[in-house]
C-alpha cells in the first residue's frame, strides 16, 4: 500500500470516528434542547437558546481572530516541524486571550450590577434582558474551552476533542437537566437551576479538555525555546476577527430579529426548536471542518492542488450519501420530533422543511469557504460573510413583519444560498479546484 493511500485511509477513519461521536453528541444536544422545551416555557427556551447564542457573538471580541488564526498556524508549525515558532504562538495566544478576558469579566462584573439595578428598581426593563445581563462572564469560558478545543483537533486529537466536547459536556448537561426535571415541582424557578447545569458542565469539561492536552500536547514543545512573529500573528487573527465575528452574529440574528419584529413571542421558542431537529444536517459540516480545515492551509501553502481534490472529492462522495439519509429520514419522521418538544411545535412543520432545504444547500456548498478562507483569500470571505448577514437582516426586516416565523426562516435560507453560489463562483476563479466534485 502507497504512502498516499495510507494517508487516505487514515483520513477516512479520522471522518469516520468523529462522525461516530458526533452522531452520538447529536443525540445528547437534542436531548438537551429537549429538556430545556420541558423544563421552560416555549418563550423562556426561546430567550435563554437567544441568550446563549449572543453570548456566542461576543466571543470573537474576547479572542479577536485567536480562533481561526490558531487552526492555519498550529498544522502549519506542526507540520514544517517548526517547535519554537508554535511554542511562541501559543504563549503570545493565550497572553492575547487572558487579556480580553479579563476586560470581558469586568464587563460582566458591570453588566451584572445594572441587572441588578433594574432587577429590583424598573423589573419590566429586566423582563427582556435579565439573562444577558448575568450570563456575559460566561464568555471567558466558552471562548477557553473552544480555544482548547480548537488545539486538540489542530494536534490531530480529533477524538479527544470530540469525546469532551460533544460526548462528556452533554451527558453531563443532561444528567444535571434531568435532575432537575425530576424535582421541577420543588423548585421556584427553574431557569437559574438550567444556567447552573450549564456553567458547571463548561467548566467540568475546561477541566478535562485540559488534561488532555498536558499529556499529549505540551510535553511536545515544553523543551523548544519560543520564537516569535507577532506582526504575521496579528494581521491573520485581525482578518479572521471580522469572519468570525460576522459568522457569529449570523448565527444569532434570525433568533434577535424574530424577538425584535415578531408578535409572537412562544414562535422564539420553536425556532430554536426547529435549529435543534435540523442538528443532524449541521452535524455533517461539523465533521468535515474538524477534520478537513486543518489540513487545508499546508495543502494551500504548497500548492499541491491533486491532493486537497483527492480529499474533497472523497469528502463530498460520503457527505452527500450521509446528506440524502439524513434529510430523508427528517422529512418523513420531523413531524413526530417535533412533536417532542411539545404539541404546540408540530403544526409547524411546514417551516421546519424550508429551514431544512437551506441546510441541505448550505452542507453542499461548505467546501468553497474553508478553500477561501484558508487559501490565503479570507478577505473575500469576510466580504460574502458580511453580504450575507446583511442580505439576512433586510429580507428579516422586510418579511418578519408580515410572515413571522416563515419570515425569518425564508431570510435565512435566503442567505445561505447567496453565499453558497457566490463562494462557489470565488474558489473556481482562484484555485483550479472543483468543490463539489466527487469523481
Amino acid at each position: 500500500m502507497s504512502q498516499q493511500q495510507v494517508k487516505n485511509n487514515t483520513l477516512f477513519r479520522n471522518e469516520v470516528y468523529v462522525l461516530t461521536t458526533m452522531i452520538i453528541g447529536t443525540a445528547l444536544k437534542f436531548l438537551v434542547s429537549m429538556q430545556y422545551a420541558r423544563i421552560l416555557s416555549p418563550t423562556l427556551f426561546g430567550e435563554f437558546v437567544l441568550t446563549l447564542q449572543i453570548l456566542d457573538f461576543l466571543k470573537p471580541f474576547n479572542q479577536w481572530g485567536v480562533f481561526y488564526a490558531l487552526t492555519y498556524y498550529v498544522p502549519y508549525y506542526l507540520e514544517n516541524n517548526a517547535m519554537n515558532y508554535l511554542r511562541g504562538f501559543l504563549i503570545w495566544m493565550w497572553r492575547r486571550v487572558f487579556t480580553l478576558s479579563g476586560v470581558a469579566i469586568i464587563i460582566g462584573i458591570i453588566m451584572a450590577a445594572f441587572g441588578y439595578y433594574l432587577f429590583f428598581l424598573r423589573p419590566e426593563t429586566t423582563k427582556q434582558f435579565h439573562l444577558f445581563f448575568f450570563l456575559i462572564w460566561l464568555i471567558p469560558l466558552k471562548v477557553c474551552a473552544g480555544l482548547l478545543n480548537n488545539l486538540l483537533n489542530a494536534n490531530k486529537n480529533y477524538l479527544a476533542a470530540t469525546i469532551s466536547t460533544r460526548i462528556i459536556f452533554f451527558l453531563l448537561l443532561n444528567l444535571f437537566l434531568f435532575t432537575i426535571y425530576i424535582n421541577l415541582g420543588n423548585i421556584a424557578v427553574p431557569l437559574v437551576w438550567v444556567i447552573a447545569a450549564y456553567c458547571l458542565s463548561l467548566v467540568l469539561i475546561i477541566l478535562v479538555q485540559q488534561v488532555v492536552l498536558v499529556k499529549s500536547f505540551r510535553r511536545t514543545i515544553i523543551r523548544f525555546k519560543p520564537k516569535y512573529n507577532i506582526p504575521d500573528w496579528n494581521k491573520k487573527s485581525n482578518q479572521m476577527f471580522l469572519m468570525g465575528s460576522v459568522l457569529s452574529a449570523i448565527n444569532m440574528v434570525d433568533m434577535l430579529m424574530l424577538k425584535l419584529l415578531g408578535k409572537n413571542s412562544y414562535e422564539l421558542g420553536i425556532l430554536a426548536a426547529i435549529f435543534a431537529v435540523l442538528l443532524p444536517l449541521v452535524l455533517v459540516n461539523q465533521v468535515i471542518k474538524i477534520v478537513i480545515s486543518p489540513l487545508i492551509a499546508p495543502i494551500m501553502d504548497h500548492k499541491e492542488y491533486p491532493k486537497l481534490q483527492k480529499i474533497i472529492n472523497n469528502t463530498n462522495l460520503y457527505k452527500t450519501l450521509v446528506l440524502i439519509c439524513v434529510a430523508a429520514l427528517l422529512i418523513v419522521f420531523g413531524k413526530t420530533i417535533l412533536g417532542l418538544f411539545g404539541k404546540e411545535y408540530i403544526a409547524y412543520y411546514p417551516q421546519f422543511l424550508l429551514a431544512m432545504l437551506g441546510a441541505v444547500i448550505y452542507s453542499l456548498f461548505d467546501f468553497s469557504q474553508m478553500i477561501l478562507t484558508y487559501g490565503e483569500h479570507v478577505e473575500i470571505t469576510d466580504k460574502l460573510l458580511v453580504a450575507q448577514l446583511g442580505c439576512i437582516i433586510l429580507l428579516d426586516v422586510l418579511l418578519i413583519p408580515a410572515y413571522q416565523l416563515t419570515g425569518a426562516i425564508a431570510a435565512i435560507v435566503s442567505g445561505e444560498v447567496m453565499i453558497s453560489v457566490l463562494s462557489l463562483y470565488y474558489v473556481k476563479k482562484f484555485h483550479p479546484i472543483k468543490p463539489l466534485s466527487v469523481i
